[in-house]
């Protein structure tokens, strides 16, 4: 486990959000660390996560390179990585606005990672922002993340929403008119939260979050 790594002055355009997946503010640099944030918290295979988790020397072509990694992700299957984030121009050698520094840090980073063996990735913006619809989506579920799976859900309605589904509803205004007896609100804050942890699956990856979302259940749940 890791806390962040202190440093002043990260970046003009700072982002402090707080994360429920953590339990605490989280500091990011830029806009492009706040959309790789918005998919780290809210993939249900994440278990924890740390910005700026550490600072490593390593020597790279003959000098010390310091660097600070931008995130570690630990994922629930035990798997750990340490996360670079950049602009594809910033490592594109022939581009105007490369930035020599940029690529010092992430190859001694994937070095260092390699000599002791830790996964490695670096996420450039074509691969954070490659599905628009999708990251929107995301954004907007953020606020139904329970920051426990202690926390409160109404098991009745959640069993009713899942036997909706199994039994034919497939999208939100659906399920909400079969679920009369309950207020609407209710229903879709529970269908947004089982959306965000995972345990429905759904076309937000298609067209954006509403009424005409489709949901259905995954392999690993059952109405009852």
């Amino acid at each position: 486990m890791y806390t962040p790594v202190t440093k002043e002055n990260l970046a003009s355009n700072r982002w402090h959000v707080y994360s429920k997946k953590i339990r605490r503010e989280v500091r990011l640099q830029g806009d492009l660390e706040y959309d790789h944030w918005v998919l780290i918290e809210t993939d249900p295979l994440v278990q924890t996560f740390c910005e700026k988790p550490r600072e490593i020397i390593h020597f790279f072509d003959g000098k010390p390179i310091k660097s600070v990694f931008d995130m570690w992700i630990k994922r629930r299957d035990g798997a750990e990585e340490f996360v670079a984030v950049h602009y594809s121009y910033e490592m594109d050698t022939h581009h105007k606005r490369r930035n020599a520094s940029a690529v010092e840090k992430v190859k001694s980073q994937e070095q260092w990672c390699q000599e002791h063996r830790y996964l490695y990735s670096m996420k450039r913006e074509n691969e954070i922002r490659s599905n628009p619809i999708l990251l929107e989506n995301k954004k907007l579920l953020l606020p139904y993340i329970r920051e426990s799976a202690f926390s409160n859900m109404d098991e009745t309605v959640v069993k009713a929403i899942k036997y909706k589904i199994n039994n034919g509803c497939t999208n939100v205004r659906q399920i909400e008119n079969e679920l009369h007896s309950f207020q609407k609100e209710k229903v879709r804050r529970l269908i947004f939260t089982l959306m965000v942890e995972g345990l429905l699956n759904s076309n937000i990856d298609q067209i954006p979050i509403g009424h005409h979302t489709e949901v259905f259940l995954n392999g690993n749940e059952t109405s009852s």
